[in-house]
């Protein structure tokens, strides 16, 4: 089998690596029991778009693309929920694609192929194709971003450069915290070998021309709706300048998110890979990076820094993984390089063998089903729309309850349990419905006084406690 796959061409390994990945995703958006809170309202932007309301996709703090493309795959899947995911399935196996063509134009197709193996079964991006949210779609724009500025920079190209400022302007009106990606893509078409930029720097002001001229264009129609809304330049609804600065200067005079970095990061990646990437950058740096490997090694330092700034979350760094993950491919062929010297004969079977383990070893993780913490949420509005139709009004943490009850969502305030009552009275809520211990830390005197004002209508088990539904009583 070993010897069948060697004799593989790379379109074939390349098609392969696909196929699987594909089908690994696609197991995880069909094993999903739940979404996630955002997703509640990209779905709901992406109705108001399908039933012709256009401007209705527009929103200050969730930008257009992701509800778009979910109304358009509702279209061929009829559930807005499963098409949601099928964007993030399609956009997550294309990330499979260019983390290839990016290991290759860093190293070579043997680099290619490993990183297309490693993006492949990542636990993290494999099950972030199954979310109903916008990682997956965000990850391919932003490796593509990645290796369109090495290319266009290392050959000159035009219109890898146009196609990277295309990519920029897809990732902003995805995440607007895109728009941080400019500046890194800017740097890296005057830097990037610089000794040469007497004699080219005309091209050079053309590439930077192409990008922004193009991400300008595609960006336009949302940034002008942000200032028809705040009546000021703004690039979102969801950021202010002033806390990502003050941020950015306490992890200078505080150390601010460090920690978090070094905890994070190695996380994002599996603590089986990171040891590789770590490996593969050192002998790099020992036998002397090429000019592409050093600048996407800024690269990734630069969106590290970015993520510092905004909260070194896992989550944030994983999206670094699909060309982060070039260097631990590099590391690996470091180490089959010296399998072969030293075992011979066996090599292949030794290195066979490695790959298999850094592939299964994360496998239970990525088909466990995805928030299935939050089946109870699913079950009780299921109930409710089975009992008493769409429409009801129930107060709540989060939600994903009213979601699949197709009703209306009244969020739970901090107060007493009677005030708490009254504020959903108020705004015509018929239940209320939560966790034990959520209910406690929203009302502390919940336990005592519920009673008074609730009647226990049902209960839903949940693995780490029931969820209940409560009715309000008319006193």
């Amino acid at each position: 089998m070993i010897a069948a796959i060697s004799n593989l061409s790379t379109k074939q390994k390349l098609l392969l690596l696909l196929g699987i990945g594909f089908l690994l995703r696609l197991y995880v958006v069909f094993a999903a029991v739940t979404i996630a809170v955002d997703s509640v309202s990209y779905i709901a932007l992406a109705r108001e778009f399908a039933v012709g309301n256009f401007g209705g996709i527009l929103n200050t703090f969730r930008p257009p693309l992701y509800p778009f493309l979910i109304s358009v795959f509702s279209f061929v899947f009829q559930d807005f929920e499963l098409a949601a995911r099928m964007v993030s399935l399609v956009f997550g196996t294309f990330v499979i694609l260019v983390s290839f063509y990016i290991g290759k134009l860093v190293a070579n197709e043997k680099v290619g192929l490993l990183t297309a193996l490693l993006v492949t079964l990542h636990f993290n991006l494999a099950r972030h194709s199954g979310y109903a949210l916008t990682e997956s779609l965000y990850q391919f724009f932003l490796v593509s971003i990645t290796y369109f500025t090495l290319r266009g920079v290392l050959r000159g190209s035009h219109v890898s450069v146009f196609l990277a400022g295309v990519c920029v302007a897809f990732a902003y009106l995805t995440k607007p915290g895109a728009i941080a990606i400019l500046p890194i893509m800017s740097i890296t078409i005057v830097f990037f070998n610089i000794k040469n930029i007497r004699h080219d720097w005309k091209k050079r002001f053309g590439l930077l021309v192409s990008a922004w001229g193009i991400f300008i264009i595609l960006a336009l129609p949302y940034l002008v709706y942000l200032y028809s809304q705040y009546g000021e330049v703004s690039v979102s609804g969801k950021y202010d300048i002033w806390p990502i600065l003050l941020s950015f200067s306490r992890i200078f005079t505080e150390g601010r998110y460090i920690g978090d970095f070094f905890a994070h990061f190695p996380e994002a990646m599996s603590l089986a890979l990171f040891p590789l990437f770590l490996w593969g950058i050192y002998r790099r740096f020992r036998d002397g990076f090429s000019k592409v490997e050093f600048w996407l090694l800024l690269t990734i330092g630069f969106y590290c820094l970015l993520y510092i700034v905004v909260g070194a979350r896992r989550r944030y760094f994983i999206n670094l993984m699909p060309f982060a993950l070039v260097f631990a491919s590099i590391g690996l062929v470091y180490i089959e390089g010296y399998i072969r010297i030293k075992f011979k004969k066996k090599a292949a079977l030794y290195f066979t063998t490695i790959l298999v383990i850094l592939s299964i070893v994360n496998l239970p993780i990525v088909l466990k089903p995805i928030r299935a913490h939050r089946l109870p949420e699913k079950l009780a509005g299921r109930w409710i729309l089975e009992n008493y139709g769409s429409g009801v009004k129930v107060v709540t943490r989060k939600p994903i309850m009213n979601y699949y009850s197709e009703g209306v969502y009244i969020p739970m305030i901090s107060a007493n349990t009677a005030e708490l009552v009254n504020d959903g009275k108020k705004q015509g809520a018929r239940y209320l419905a939560g966790y034990p211990s959520k209910f406690v830390k929203k009302a502390p005197d919940f336990a005592s006084e519920k009673d008074k004002f609730l009647v226990e209508v049902n209960r839903f088990d949940g693995p780490r406690e029931e969820f209940l539904v409560y009715k309000i009583v008319n006193l």
